[in-house]
């Protein structure tokens, strides 16, 4: 899965305060037009007003600041942001700004938490990356109800076993990160970056936790966010001295922690992590599956047309709710342009075309052969659907078949 800093769906930031009203958005992606860029919660709460109205555009974020949660008002507070939420049609990221955790705060159900000080481009990054582990799960579901289980398919290793928390790095707080594990996950030591690479290879870890000198961390942060399998895998991060945190975030990490770790919050980030973690190894099976599924029906004549017809369905519906629409490019000769029209009496053609639309596709976008239709490709973006064409058109226009 690659790291894309882009936003799926934009609309206003829900926050609550502390300069983030000029929070801003990617260049290519400008506020929705008569929507205000930013929401006050606190403000909200205050004066009542209600921040899911009919039509109303869902909020690309919303940041909590943990601070805003201590005590009784925060309670109150935690639970007109937990309404608010429940009222939106479909799920947005939550993010937990502070280096503490509120019992108010376990019932939001936070997606993640970054320290205050931490930089805006690094937020920006991480909402980025939520809102497309949505879609994808998204995804995942829906693929799921349409083409079922496949008998017979293997599952790679790292997706196999329970869940499990691999720590890499030898420190004396080994024992302190077992026993804040509150959930029945299983904790796994290696000693340097090499061993936990072989870890991951065999079997599956919801979470990772580096504890490593700050140049050893660096280097295992580049290594996991490099290979495809791992790049999303959370990954917190011990750090013992708090200037390192940016460094740490904008390298990849999803939560830097500060030694001494804080034991009253430990529990609460490696469950946030864990949680995540869960949930995005079920999405990568399901697609990984599904993704096989139909490539084996290529030589069989495709996906029948009744089926491609209900997952576009459920797909426009999914992200209908979110404000957005599905793309399809139908890739036959004729649809790509005038440079390889030439090329449809090629017998391979199909075959050709499918695998350079796989190659540059994500994997939440659907590729297949469609009875009736030919080649298809379903995308979550109209950027991706030019991306797409252009790469396909460019390489059928230049190679001979």
């Amino acid at each position: 899965m690659d790291l894309d800093p882009s936003l799926s769906w934009h609309g206003p930031l829900w926050h609550t305060g502390q300069g983030l009203e000029a929070f801003g958005l990617s260049p290519d992606q400008p506020p929705l037009p008569g929507q205000p860029k930013s929401i006050n919660l606190m403000d909200a709460a205050r004066t009542g007003q209600t921040l899911v109205a009919e039509k109303a555009p869902l909020p690309m974020a919303v940041l909590v600041s943990s601070a805003c949660l201590d005590g009784d008002a925060g309670a109150a507070f935690g639970a007109f942001v937990r309404q608010a939420l429940s009222d939106l049609p479909s799920e947005v990221p939550l993010l937990l700004l502070g280096g503490t955790v509120p019992t108010a705060a376990s019932s939001l159900r936070a997606n993640a938490v970054l320290d205050t000080a931490t930089p805006a481009d690094v937020i920006f990054s991480a909402i980025c990356s939520l809102q497309r582990a949505m879609i994808r799960s998204e995804e995942a579901r829906i693929r799921r109800q349409v083409f079922g289980r496949l008998s017979g398919y293997g599952v790679a290793k790292r997706f196999s076993g329970g869940s499990g928390l691999l720590v890499i790095g030898v420190t004396g707080r080994f024992l302190h990160l077992q026993s804040a594990n509150s959930s029945a996950v299983q904790v796994v030591g290696a000693f340097n970056q090499a061993i936990g690479e072989d870890y991951l290879e065999h079997r599956a870890f919801d979470a990772v936790v580096v504890d490593e000198p700050f140049a050893d961390a660096l280097e295992t942060l580049h290594r996991l966010r490099r290979d495809s399998r791992f790049a999303a895998l959370p990954t917190l991060v011990v750090s013992e001295d708090a200037a390192d945190s940016a460094v740490l975030y904008r390298a990849g990490a999803t939560d830097v922690l500060l030694a001494p770790i804080d034991e009253t919050t430990l529990p609460q980030r490696l469950a946030i992590a864990i949680r995540q973690g869960k949930r995005r190894r079920l999405a990568d099976r399901v697609l990984a599956e599904t993704h096989h599924f139909v490539m084996r029906q290529i030589r069989s004549g495709g996906v029948p047309l009744a089926t491609f017809e209900t997952y576009l369905a459920l797909t426009q519906q999914a992200l209908a709710k979110r404000g957005l629409v599905p793309y399809q490019l139908r890739m036959q000769a004729a649809n790509l342009g005038e440079t390889v029209v030439a090329l449809q009496l090629a017998p391979d053609l199909y075959e050709t075309v499918l695998s350079v639309a796989d190659a540059t596709s994500r994997e939440e976008d659907l590729v297949c052969q469609v009875a009736e239709l030919g080649p298809v490709a379903v995308l979550k973006s109209r950027r991706g659907l030019e991306r797409l064409q252009e790469r396909v058109t460019a390489i059928l226009g230049h190679t001979r078949l």
